[in-house]
């Protein structure tokens, strides 16, 4: 999902500040999108432009913390869409 340049960027800030603190950073950021969702809900799903910038920019938070702990992981391309792949057919079905 993140192109070469900002993965490399993941491992610059995985580097400076330990996966430890990064994996506190995910639940963090996994919060911080969970109130911005909860907050489009309070307000009736109505997505107004402040609900849709916040939610935006808490998304990306929370997929930059993800890339991180899957490089901390070495997790591959391959292994992380086979798992998707995995989780997605059993949600259709």
């Amino acid at each position: 999902m993140l192109n070469d340049q900002n993965k490399k960027r993941c491992w610059e800030v995985l580097a400076k500040f330990g996966c430890e603190h990064q994996m506190n950073m995910v639940i963090e950021e996994c919060s911080e999108l969970q109130k911005a969702v909860c907050k489009i809900i309070r307000d009736d799903g109505r997505v107004t432009d402040a609900h849709d910038e916040n939610f935006r920019e808490e998304l990306v938070d929370v997929i930059v913390v993800c890339q991180q702990m899957f490089l901390a992981l070495k997790m591959t391309d391959d292994e992380i869409n086979r798992r998707a792949g995995a989780k997605l057919e059993r949600a259709l079905k």
